[in-house]
């Protein structure tokens, strides 16, 4: 018998915006592709908080999409140490490599309640067949995670502790302002400083000291989990952040993120 994550049945409105957004910006699928996505898509399932949405080892049949909400993509250890690979928020694919491995070698969480569309295997891969186009848009997301995450690797072998987490802050808000989900400056990162620590190789103790010495500096500033950029300009330059490698879809290297 299959796992099955801890879904509820969402709302049956629209959410297709950023999935079904990302698609047409990096590629140009079939009108029935489309529709068959946006139908899944406006019936989502409710993830609750700290639950799994995929978990390691255990087969599945669909692929996932979050709507909305936050998740991430995490790998544990045999004594239960986490490393986190990748933070995903709306219209992020969960585990398209789990198309061709299954098992799936990553566990996919919620970190925050999260709405996500579940798509079969099966007929994705007949979408991708009879698409070339809706093939070509999962080969670009398969490149940009691969991408994105060689600059996490990056930080964690290279960066003092400083640099690892502005660059990260700077990569989330600019994804963020990408989506239509920052209000100027200011933004929702629901992440507690022990999931920072885990994405990036550091004790809680040591994210708690970097993000009072940002504060301090007044770069950043944070109240429960609304995040205030005070100096963008400045973090940037702390965490040596360009935001060329994230390969935003339809902005141009030269074009300002805010």
């Amino acid at each position: 018998m299959s796992w099955q994550p801890a879904f509820t049945q969402g709302h049956t409105r629209d959410r297709t915006n950023q999935f079904i957004g990302q698609l047409r910006r990096v590629s140009c699928p079939l009108p029935e592709t489309l529709e068959f996505l946006q139908r899944l898509c406006r019936e989502p399932r409710r993830v609750c908080a700290k639950s799994d949405i995929v978990l390691s080892g255990t087969p599945s049949a669909y692929l996932h999409i979050v709507l909305s909400g936050w998740a991430c993509r995490t790998r544990t250890l045999a004594d239960g140490r986490r490393q986190i690979t990748a933070f995903l928020l709306s219209g992020d694919i969960c585990d398209l490599d789990n198309v061709f491995f299954d098992p799936p070698g990553e566990s996919v969480s919620a970190l925050t309640e999260c709405e996500v569309a579940a798509i079969p295997k099966a007929r994705l891969r007949d979408l991708a067949r009879r698409d070339a186009d809706f093939a070509e848009a999962l080969g670009w997301f398969a490149a940009h995670d691969k991408v994105v995450l060689g600059a996490r690797i990056a930080s964690l072998g290279q960066r003092p502790a400083q640099e690892r987490i502005a660059h990260l802050l700077c990569e989330l808000i600019t994804r963020l302002r990408a989506r239509g989900e920052a209000n100027g400056d200011s933004c929702r990162v629901p992440l507690t400083q022990e999931q920072l620590g885990e994405a990036l190789g550091l004790t809680t103790v040591h994210v708690n000291r970097v993000l009072q010495g940002l504060r301090a500096d007044n770069v950043v500033v944070r109240d429960g989990d609304r995040l205030t950029i005070l100096d963008w300009e400045g973090l940037q330059a702390i965490g040596c952040f360009s935001p060329t490698y994230l390969h935003l879809p339809g902005r141009t290297h030269s074009q300002p993120i805010a």
